[in-house]
């Protein structure tokens, strides 16, 4: 690279030509000369060895800027003469290199006589005593920068060398000085084999990461250091190597299509969204690209960097472009055949991010560079070097005083940089004094108090817009520092004078701006002033949870913009609703754009319900009617027949005709909805879905004998199946739980001995475990039991009925000993406290109910929810209950009193899972639309909004020490949170497909996920990183169970198999068939020898686990078995499917 002279940078570049036996003078003055600042050029340093000298040589003369022809004692040498010729013919055909003759102490006093005649008519200089004389180095140095001797006192021209809060880019390698032998040690990282030209055996080639915490220099390390020096030909042939550099930002690979599209010329030229897909689609993209590019010139690279990789962590949050991101970047650097070599630059708090990239990770591990702080000696270079090449120097004592202060302060080099620029711009001659420097503050005090002068000129009204500008260009830290964060300068717009804040906080190097691909963008100029600039810190501490939801709106509507303002990219649900409530608070100013994207998202859920309400009424007429209609015809039928009836018995007759009827009704209605569904398989006709959930609510709304049922269960079981695969964004699920027709109120007691299931015939079924025996029949409801639960003394049996009573029985002697009425419909869930003297019982009657246990007295009627409720979770002290369902809202009652404590109602949809922690400090509530809260548990006072999924979330569990909590939920992923901040620690992703079940190994170290895409996934429970994919079922899985020593998963599914998979290394151990429908349940033995698979081949099959055949073949279910599990001690196997417990 050749560094050309211009009046603003006075940087030259200064060709010396000697002959060999001066060499030892010749290089003590270009010592000299470099530290004035000036770019010498000396064979014994600058030539490569291996390279044709005498081509070196004139191409070193024909890009510099000054020739020093040296003359000693021992006259010219053969090279020498041929560089004066090279010299002369360039001064004088081109006018661009001046010659200086300089006669060395040593050279004859008729040196001059004897020059060549052309070298006679230039002015030279000539050393008497010394290469150290004063005056006579003056007027050399001045010849060089073309001035008069004694005339370079005036700098007010002289460019600042010191780059402040930004960082040292190419164009600035003239002034980046301290870094010499590391760049030296990254070019052996990245020099290709076929470029190598010293040993490098430990370093794998094409692929750095240069790693170092903030402040530690590393962008200006990659590009004024490694990336000039490949334009300087430091390795060979690198100066014509193209050059790419890209900032990933919030959609990184937009930032590298327009890089390319920007730097390189294509034949095969694609607009940014045409690239963008390409990357999408092929991982080797980037690699084809390259070759193309270089057009199959083997002796040239092209290098890439991407610089703040911390970016695809920090403002990227779409996992699939991340992840084509690295694909295409780490393909490009590995291909036998590619041409491309990749540097990307990360701040060290981020490299545990990379982890969950397997392929990063294993580049990491050995193409890494730790870039440390610089060491005294790099430190002095740094610092005094820059000002020496624009010929000025420190004054005595301030170079040691700012080396003291930089010790002082970790990760200074910014805060160093802008130290220095202010000491340059103070300077009132060609020395810097100390003075200056603590007079603004030093190393400390020079950021702030400038940032500080800078804000406090503003007016009030001015002060506002900083800050609220600060707002959008920072991005806080999830369990890392708080970075910058580029915005777009139209993000601005509506803020009044924002433009002109901007600039004057541009002019003072705060903030940074710059164009790119006809947008202009702005950001803070580094991250020290964000840690430096306590105003800054202030605010970003005040309004942190304020930042996170003004960045996820404003990266929304950027999204929704782009996508052409289409309402499925609008916000639904809590997202919405949390955004509506950040709009309102006024603690952040939204732009138009902002304002305009909130407005449309409030105007489609006003239309929503608008059409909701008109399916409500809809439906309620048509209810309405056929009752109206049977009224009718059984009215006229009545009066003819039986006119003399009294008008009291007739209306009783009525009224029982009305529902047998509206039952034949729903049973028509019934048959319309399954035909419906017949037609609506794999989604391929969403309106037939549609109408199967109309004709579905419709029998429902119909009231029938309190004996019946309106719709099978088997119907609401394949609506919910079908509606998960649905692509419409609100799903239509139910609880076939609670319906009463298949068995799924199943209770052991708590010594194992008996098991108790709901019969045929409203009645329960006592069983003995042991040997399977039925034992008795307790028989009393009048309707389904849908609720069964053992006291914690084993001593009462607790069941719940569609007949609206709770009945306590005797465990023993199976004799009633209460009959707990109060609920006025279905009762749907029970829970006993900790200690078993109270039972809470709730339902469709939307109450809660607390009955003594011993006496069986209902000890409180809870009211408050205006919909059934679906969850029930007792604090686990036993003094709170807490309670939620259709309502969305979250009910805290005291166990004991049953006094309302708290009414939590910031759900927007209905509520679907409560969980307490393990210390009973937090309630964490999951809902229909995607969002989980965190409550204080005692003052109900909501301590977070866990916004990620994006629809129903159906499971929270946490870990044992209450410090995480994991969701799960319908939008295909499992996140974990922090549950002291809120933050989202991890998210695992299941692509392709929703979540079908979870399930934690024996030992919790590691839990495994099936999916509806038929792969089995493997993660560790700590790292919460995946171990393994195994694929290897046809279609989805629905059952998983480990075996007792955790080693060896089972999994069975749609595909009638069941399969045995390694959970160490993932491998399939084996795949036993012999099922002809659907696997839907795994239960291995106790001592792991034998595994019962269920079916809904009506069958359960016992596998031998050592050799896969089958042991046994279980039939007796008429219907599909849902369910196996074997008792403690392995001798008793229960089944369950078609309203039946089999032992």
């Amino acid at each position: 690279m050749s560094f050309k002279y211009s009046k603003e940078k006075s940087v030259l570049k200064v060709f010396l030509s000697h002959s060999s036996a001066d060499k030892p003078l010749v290089e003590k003055l270009a010592l000299q000369l470099r530290k004035e600042g000036f770019d010498p050029w000396l064979d014994k340093w600058d030539l490569i060895p291996g390279e044709k000298w005498q081509e070196g040589l004139e191409q070193a003369l024909k890009t510099s800027d000054v020739c020093l022809i040296f003359i000693g004692n021992h006259g010219e040498g053969p090279w020498h003469q041929a560089e004066m010729r090279v010299a002369l013919d360039r001064s004088i055909t081109q006018q661009g290199l001046r010659v200086i003759p300089v006669l060395l102490p040593d050279a004859p006093e008729d040196a001059i006589a004897k020059l060549p005649p052309f070298l006679q008519a230039y002015n030279g200089v000539r050393f008497h005593g010394s290469v150290e004389e004063t005056n006579t180095y003056s007027r050399l140095v001045a010849g060089i920068r073309n001035e008069k001797p004694g005339s370079g006192d005036n700098t007010d021209n002289l460019e600042n060398p010191y780059r402040g809060l930004q960082y040292f880019d190419i164009e600035h390698a003239p002034f980046f000085f301290g870094r010499g032998e590391v760049t030296q040690l990254l070019l052996r990282h990245i020099q290709p084999v076929d470029k190598l030209i010293s040993p490098c055996e430990e370093f794998e080639p094409r692929f750095l990461a240069i790693i170092g915490a903030s402040g530690s220099g590393k962008s200006s390390l990659a590009r004024a250091g490694l990336l000039a020096a490949l334009q300087n030909s430091a390795l060979p042939d690198s100066n014509d190597w193209p050059q790419l550099v890209f900032k990933p930002g919030e959609k990184p690979l937009q930032s590298l299509a327009v890089a390319i599209n920007a730097h390189l010329s294509l034949k095969s030229r694609w607009d940014t969204r045409e690239l963008i897909e390409k990357f999408h689609k092929e991982p080797l993209q980037l690699h084809d690209l390259g070759l193309e590019w270089l057009h199959g010139d083997d002796s040239r690279y092209l290098v890439i960097l991407a610089d703040q990789f911390e970016e695809v962590f920090t403002l990227c949050h779409d996992e699939k472009e991340r992840q084509s991101l690295l694909n295409n970047l780490l393909s490009a650097a590995a291909e036998s055949t590619g041409r491309i070599i990749v540097v990307l630059t990360l701040r060290a708090d981020f490299y545990a991010n990379c982890s969950a990239y397997p392929q990063l990770s294993r580049c990491l591990e050995s193409q890494q560079y730790l870039l440390n702080t610089m060491n005294e000696d790099e430190l002095r270079e740094a610092i005094v070097l820059p000002t020496r090449r624009m010929g000025c120097e420190l004054e005595a004592g301030l170079i040691q005083v700012i080396l003291q202060d930089v010790k002082q302060q970790p990760s200074s080099l910014p805060l160093l940089q802008y130290a220095l620029m202010q000491l340059w711009e103070q300077r009132k001659s060609r020395t810097l004094r100390l003075e200056d420097y603590q007079q603004f503050g030093g190393l400390v005090g020079a950021l702030e108090q400038r940032a500080n002068q800078i804000y406090e000129g503003f007016s009030p009204e001015f002060q506002k817009q900083c800050r609220l500008i600060f707002r959008r260009l920072v991005q806080p830290g999830a369990g890392t520092e708080d970075t910058r964060r580029r915005s777009k300068l139209e993000e601005f717009e509506g803020q009044d004078d924002s433009q002109w804040v901007i600039q004057t906080l541009t002019d003072a190097r705060l903030l940074t701006t710059q164009r790119k691909d006809g947008l202009a963008f702005v950001e803070v100029s580094h991250e020290a002033l964000i840690r430096g600039w306590s105003q800054l810190r202030e605010w970003i501490d005040e309004d942190r949870e304020q930042l996170r939801l003004q960045h996820q709106v404003s990266s929304a509507t950027q999204d929704w913009v782009k996508h052409g303002e289409k309402n499925s990219w609008l916000f639904t649900g809590s997202r919405l609703a949390v955004a509506e409530e950040w709009l309102s608070s006024g603690i952040c100013a939204a732009n138009d754009l902002e304002q305009r994207f909130i407005a449309a998202s409030l105007d489609l859920r006003d239309t929503e319900k608008r059409e909701e309400l008109r399916k409500q009424k809809q439906l309620k007429w048509l209810a309405v009617t056929m009752a109206v209609f049977a009224v009718v015809m059984f009215a006229a039928t009545f009066f003819a027949v039986q006119s003399e009836r009294k008008a009291q018995q007739a209306k009783a007759e009525v009224e029982k005709s009305i529902k047998i009827a509206n039952f034949n009704l729903s049973k028509a209605l019934e048959e319309k909805a399954l035909s419906a569904l017949a037609n609506s398989k794999n989604m391929s006709d969403t309106d037939s879905l549609r109408s199967a959930i109309l004709y579905t609510l419709g029998a429902e709304n119909l009231e029938i004998p309190k004996n019946k049922v309106a719709i099978r269960p088997s119907v609401f079981s394949e609506l919910s199946l079908m509606s998960s695969d649905s692509l419409e964004p609100q799903r239509f699920t139910t609880d076939s739980a609670n319906l009463g027709e298949a068995v799924d109120a199943l209770a052991y007691s708590p010594d194992g001995k008996t098991l108790a299931s709901p019969g045929e015939d409203d009645s329960i079924n006592l069983w003995d475990a042991q040997n399977g025996e039925h034992i008795k029949v307790l028989k009393g409801h009048s309707s389904i039991v849908t609720a069964l639960i053992y006291s914690p003394n084993g001593k009462t049996l607790a069941s719940g009925s569609w007949d609206e009573t709770v009945r306590l029985w005797d465990a023993k002697t199976g004799e009633v000993i209460k009959v707990l009425k109060g609920h006025s419909d279905w009762v749907m869930t029970l829970a006993y406290s900790p200690d078993g003297k109270v039972l809470a019982s709730a339902g469709k009657d939307k109450t809660v109910r607390l009955w003594e246990v011993a006496s069986g007295k209902e000890i409180k009627i809870i009211k408050g929810h205006t919909e059934r409720i679906k969850t029930l979770e007792y604090h686990p002290n036993g003094e709170m209950l807490a309670s939620a369902g259709e309502d969305k809202a979250v009910h805290l009652w005291d166990a004991s009193s049953g006094e309302s404590l708290k009414i939590l109602t910031n759900h927007g949809s209905e509520i679907h899972v409560l969980k307490y922690s393990p210390n009973g400090k937090v309630l964490a509530s999951g809902s229909q639309d995607g969002a989980v809260r965190l409550w204080d548990a005692t003052s109900g006072k909501e301590m977070k909004t866990l916004i990620g999924h994006v629809s129903n979330v159906y499971a929270l569990t946490y870990s044992p020490n209450g410090k995480v909590l994991l969701s799960a939920g319908e939008d295909k992923t499992m996140r974990f949170w922090d549950v002291t901040n809120g933050e989202l620690l991890k998210t695992l992703q299941v692509n392709g497909a929703s979540l079908a079940t979870l399930v934690y190994s024996p030992n919790g170290k590691v839990f495994a996920s099936g999916s509806w895409d038929n792969k089995l996934r493997l993660w560790d429970a700590t790292s919460r990183e995946e171990l393994k994919t195994i694929q290897g079922h046809q279609a989805s899985v629905f059952a998983m169970a480990y075996n007792p020593n955790g080693k060896v998963l089972a999994s069975g599914g749609e595909d009638k198999t069941v399969r045995l998979w390694s959970t160490t290394t993932g491998e399939e151990l084996n795949v036993f068939k012999g099922h002809s429908k659907e696997v839907l349940g795994l239960s291995y033995s106790p001592s792991g020898k034998t595994l019962a698979s269920a079916s809904k081949d009506k069958t359960i099959r016992l596998w031998d686990v050592a050799t896969g055949e089958v042991l046994k073949t279980l039939i007796g279910h008429k219907s599909g078995v849902h369910a196996v599990a074997y008792n403690p001690d392995g001798s008793m196997l229960a089944s369950a499917g078609d309203s039946l417990v089999r032992l």
